[in-house]
């Protein structure tokens, strides 16, 4: 079942497709933000563990993007086109690359984790819950894979509402486990750090199955095996189109593990306020980031159709909800931003350094906004490199700055603060001149 993009109210087709990933990034963040103030309870040791190992984390799932761009940059142009049974036969291949490559990370991570653990230079028990925190998250690799693949067919036939339905309950339940097995209440087990772990694995796995069920319901896939092999002609699109994302999510993350390695130096009362402030950031990026699945489709669907003034239209709409939004919450930020960090610790230095980095956040939000929405769309055009392009130099060069900020500028870590910030607003400028350019308008899928 698809739903054609290529006519209609273009600012109501936007909104459409954003809502639902936004409720279902709500609900995520719902269940972060829960999850942080229960681990929260276990002291500021077990709050830095988790907030570190988040980076080594993102690393991996990075690697996720792969397949499941590149099938979304791939299915909207069949679907744009009205080529549904050759969507149906791509979706299926692409849940086997899904797979496959999930495999392949998964023993990537079991032979590279504890080194990748190691750079942030994390000592005592937060070196080990961070460590036992990644090993059980990245244990399901392949689940995440095929998941976020799933996710990616439904988006492509411009459908994003089943996808947040199926997240909503799944996250119901994540709420459920966590504080059974943080603290071991009702006769479970009490697990700590590990606990909150082992609730994400359980309801990204029913995540999981319920989405590829209902897919084979309505025929946007065949689940026979032999479907699901893959054409190397696919393989090859995907990879092509989504390396350059996959690999800029791998540098943001390890630039973020050695920013976490200079916080070390100054106490677990940093990291710990890093860990929190994307935990309150992450509101506005999943606002940009459901604009941004919303101006992929419709790029996608619109190239596939040959209407490149429509294609135009929709990013324009998909841009001023998202920059008007962000700048709300910026000014949120910046107000109110010891609020915000209250919610999560009573620890007064950690408030202190938190609130610090939520109002220098604050002058960030808009560009990050133009950024995300922007991303989406040249992925809807299967021009991806322009994000590696911007976005990998400008991350790396976070961590020569942080350290000049820190040393002769700041001196404490509010250059890091600063670091972040200003090549944030950097990239959001970069990407709309390239975007201007017009020559995502030639990639032909």
């Amino acid at each position: 079942m698809t739903h054609n993009l290529t006519s209609g109210s273009l600012k109501r087709q936007v909104h459409q497709l954003a809502l639902p990933v936004i409720g279902g990034s709500l609900f995520h963040f719902a269940f972060e933000f829960i999850d942080m103030i229960w681990v929260g309870r276990l002291g500021k040791e077990a709050l830095a563990s988790i907030s570190a190992s988040q980076f080594v984390v993102w690393i991996f799932l990075a690697t996720a993007g792969i397949p499941a761009i590149g099938l979304l940059a791939v299915l909207a142009r069949r679907h744009g086109e009205g080529d549904l049974q050759q969507a149906r036969s791509l979706a299926s291949s692409g849940v086997g690359i899904g797979l496959l490559t999930g495999v392949f990370f998964l023993l990537v991570a079991a032979l590279t984790l504890d080194p990748f653990v190691g750079l942030m230079g994390l000592q005592g028990e937060i070196h080990l819950h961070a460590l036992n925190y990644a090993r059980i998250i990245l244990g399901i690799a392949p689940v995440f894979f095929v998941s976020f693949v799933g996710e990616k067919i439904f988006h492509a036939s411009g459908d994003t509402a089943t996808p947040f339905r199926v997240l909503s309950g799944a996250i119901a339940l994540n709420i459920i486990l966590d504080p059974l097995l943080i603290f071991g209440w009702l006769g479970f087990p009490r697990l700590g750090v590990e606990g909150a772990a082992v609730a994400t694995v359980l309801s990204e796995t029913l995540y999981m199955v319920v989405l590829l069920i209902i897919m084979a319901r309505r025929g946007l896939y065949a689940p026979q095996l032999r479907a699901l092999r893959f054409k190397l002609e696919l393989l090859w699109k995907v990879v092509r189109i989504g390396v350059p994302q996959s690999l800029t999510g791998i540098i943001f993350s390890l630039v973020y593990m050695i920013l976490t390695r200079i916080l070390t130096d100054f106490g677990p009362e940093p990291i710990a306020a890093l860990g929190i402030g994307h935990r309150v950031e992450y509101i506005s990026w999943l606002l940009a980031m459901g604009y941004s699945t919303a101006a992929a489709t419709i790029v996608g669907q619109n190239l596939g159709a040959g209407d490149i003034d429509r294609v135009k239209r929709g990013v324009r709409h998909a841009l001023l909800a998202a920059v008007t939004l962000s700048g709300i919450l910026a000014v949120v930020y910046f107000i109110g931003a010891e609020h915000c960090v209250r919610i999560f610790t009573g620890e007064a230095e950690v408030i202190s350094t938190g609130s610090t980095y939520l109002r220098i956040l604050a002058f960030s939000q808009v560009f990050m906004a133009v950024e995300l929405v922007l991303d989406g769309a040249f992925s809807g055009a299967g021009n991806t490199l322009p994000l590696m392009t911007i976005s990998v130099p400008l991350s790396v060069a976070r961590v020569p700055l942080a350290l000049l900020f820190v040393r002769y500028v700041t001196h404490d870590v509010s250059g890091v603060w600063w670091a972040i910030t200003i090549s944030t607003i950097v990239r959001g400028i970069l990407m709309y001149f390239w975007w201007s350019l017009g020559r995502w308008q030639k990639v032909k899928i």
